[in-house]
């Protein structure tokens, strides 16, 4: 018996092999199918294994979902040309149709090095959540002429679940309460001139949850983005698609329907810093956002700068 039922365990495993993922799946790393070749990159004596992509060659594969996808990025330099700080963007793509744009700035590494090639970037991380699902997945750089090199991971970590809890912003156009079901929460409103900002203690893990507004003129599917300044200097940029949500709404404000979330991950570097989201790209002159931080990071004295967080 115990043989026959090891069979069928490898037998399962061997079925559920041509497809990378599921919705309960630890992390792994994922080995593209086609991508623009392989980038060995070493730090110290260590070499890690990168996956090159460009517009024209871009990094695929299969995958199930739900389930995260963390991107790691490193901006590869011509050999040629002088090396400087830099802000390059990249798409995740699934079936044919682009998730979000990241923007990541880099500068070249004190550590990582290509052996007889150019500099290398600093490691750049995002993270995209890949909705339920078999897809076919690509990942590539948005501009012309750009290489990148990437190592893709999907699924959670074993480790203990992360406690996200809520703060107030410093700086908003107006709070708003969100009902969903039974749940009510405070979002904060924003627009392309008038941003959502606040002041953190570093490092800190943070989490942006935006919702597009949506009236009687704009349809129910926008596409918009988010911009991120950190002191004053931009920082990130993120490009998303919404639909306004059948079962959310403002309760104050029945005139406008609150879009679908869109999350977005941030990690806050270490010291004192100002944090401002404005609206970007978008047809509609508002969103709402609501902002948690991991509880961990303030536990250990970062985080909110001694404010504290709404519960």
């Amino acid at each position: 018996m115990k043989v026959r039922f090891r069979l069928a365990v490898a037998l399962a495993f061997l079925l559920c092999g041509c497809l990378v993922g599921g919705a309960f799946a630890a992390t792994k790393r994922i080995t593209p199918h086609a991508h623009g070749g392989k980038q060995k990159i070493y730090i110290g004596s260590k070499s890690f294994t990168y996956h090159k992509a460009s517009k024209q060659m871009p990094l695929v594969f299969r995958l199930k979902g739900p389930t995260p996808l963390r991107v790691l990025s490193r901006h590869l330099y011509d050999p040629m040309a002088k090396p400087q700080k830099v802000t390059y963007r990249f798409n995740v793509e699934i079936d044919g149709v682009v998730l979000r744009t990241a923007e990541e700035t880099a500068v070249v590494s004190k550590q990582a090095l290509r052996v007889g090639e150019g500099p290398v970037g600093t490691l750049e991380k995002a993270v995209f959540q890949v909705p339920a699902g078999e897809h076919t997945v690509k990942i590539y750089p948005s501009d012309q002429g750009e290489t990148v090199a990437f190592r893709v991971y999907m699924g959670t970590a074993k480790k203990s679940a992360t406690t996200w809890i809520p703060f107030s912003p410093e700086t908003y156009v107006q709070a708003v309460r969100v009902h969903s079901g039974e749940r009510e929460s405070t979002c904060y409103r924003f627009s392309q001139t008038a941003p959502v900002a606040f002041t953190v203690e570093g490092p800190l893990r943070i989490k942006i949850g935006t919702r597009l507004d949506f009236g009687a003129e704009n349809g129910t599917s926008q596409t918009y983005g988010i911009r991120v300044a950190l002191d004053g200097k931009p920082w990130k940029s993120f490009g998303m698609k919404s639909k306004a949500s059948h079962t959310v709404v403002y309760p104050d404000m029945t005139e406008v329907t609150p879009g679908l979330e869109r999350t977005v991950a941030l990690s806050i570097p270490a010291g004192r810093h100002k944090v401002e989201i404005y609206l970007d790209r978008a047809a509609v002159p508002t969103a709402s956002l609501r902002i948690l931080a991991a509880q961990k990071d303030l536990r250990t004295g970062r985080g909110t700068g001694g404010r504290t967080p709404r519960r």
